[in-house]
C-alpha cells in the first residue's frame, strides 16, 4: 500500500509540472495600406484622405497571450515632373508641405506620432534655394528647362514605430479577439507652383503609406497532458478499490 501510494505521488506531480509548462508559439499578423495624399494648390490644405491598415487581432482560442512585438511604418513620399512645351526656355518654382498623423491603439494613445519613434522625422527633402529645413517641407528653388526638356523632382519623409507589449501595458486588451485593430494615416500636402514660360506643365503624384506587423507570443497547452490526467484519475480509482 506504501509503494502505490509513493508513486501515485510521483505521477501526479509529475502531471501537474507538465499541464503547467504549456508550449510557447509564435504568430505573426500583418497589414498595409497606401493611396493618393489630399491637396490642395495655393491654399489651405483640406483634411486629408484616410488609409486604414486593418491588423488581424489574436485569437484567444489558440491559447493565452503572452506578448506582442509590434511594429509600424509610415510615411508620405511623392513626385513632380515639370516639362517644358515651349519653344523657348522658362523656368518653374515649386514647394510643398506635407504632413500626416498616424492613429491607432482605438483611441488609446491619439496620434502615435507623440510616442517615441524610433526613428525621428526627416527634414523632408529639401534641394535648391530657399528650401525650408523643417519636417514635410519641400523647395525645388529654380528649375531652369530648356525646349522638350524635364526635370523629376522626388520628395518624402518616413517615420517608424516599434514597441513590446506585455498584460501590464493598457494596449495589450486591444491586441486580443476576433476582428482587427485598425491603424489609420491621415494625409495632406499644400503646394505652390511659379512659372516662367510659354507652355510648361507638370505631374504631381502625392502617396500616403503606412504598414504595420505584430508578432503573437503565447502559451497551448502542452500535448499529452489531459491524457496524463487520465490516466493519474484511473489509476487513483484503482486504489480505492
Amino acid at each position: 500500500m506504501n509503494n502505490k501510494i509513493k508513486i501515485m505521488g510521483v505521477l501526479c506531480a509529475a502531471v501537474t509540472s507538465t499541464a503547467f509548462a504549456g508550449i510557447v508559439e509564435t504568430q505573426t499578423v500583418s497589414a498595409n495600406a497606401s493611396g493618393l495624399a489630399g491637396s490642395s494648390p495655393f491654399g489651405p490644405s483640406p483634411d486629408g484622405q484616410t488609409h486604414t491598415a486593418k491588423l488581424a487581432q489574436f485569437d484567444s482560442a489558440l491559447g493565452t497571450l503572452t506578448g506582442v512585438e509590434f511594429s509600424l511604418s509610415a510615411g508620405h513620399d511623392g513626385t513632380i515632373n515639370f516639362t517644358n512645351n515651349a519653344a523657348s526656355g522658362g523656368y518653374v518654382v515649386f514647394y510643398i508641405d506635407y504632413a500626416f498623423d498616424v492613429n491607432g491603439f482605438g483611441g488609446t494613445d491619439g496620434n502615435l506620432l507623440s510616442l517615441d519613434w524610433v526613428t525621428a522625422p526627416t527634414a523632408g527633402s529639401p534641394n535648391g534655394p530657399g528650401a525650408g529645413t523643417f519636417t514635410g517641407h519641400f523647395n525645388t528653388g529654380v528649375v531652369n528647362l530648356g525646349f522638350g526638356e524635364s526635370s523629376l523632382e522626388t520628395f518624402g519623409t518616413q517615420l517608424d514605430f516599434a514597441n513590446t507589449y506585455s498584460d501590464a501595458d493598457a494596449e495589450f486588451a486591444q491586441f486580443i479577439g476576433d476582428g482587427t485593430l485598425d491603424f489609420d494615416i491621415v494625409d495632406w500636402a499644400t503646394f505652390a507652383l511659379g512659372v516662367f514660360g510659354e507652355d510648361m506643365e507638370f505631374e504631381l503624384s502625392s502617396f500616403a503609406n503606412i504598414s504595420v506587423e505584430a508578432t503573437y507570443t503565447y502559451i497551448v497547452p502542452a500535448p499529452g497532458a489531459m491524457a496524463m490526467f487520465a490516466v493519474s484519475g484511473l489509476l487513483a480509482t484503482r486504489r480505492r478499490r
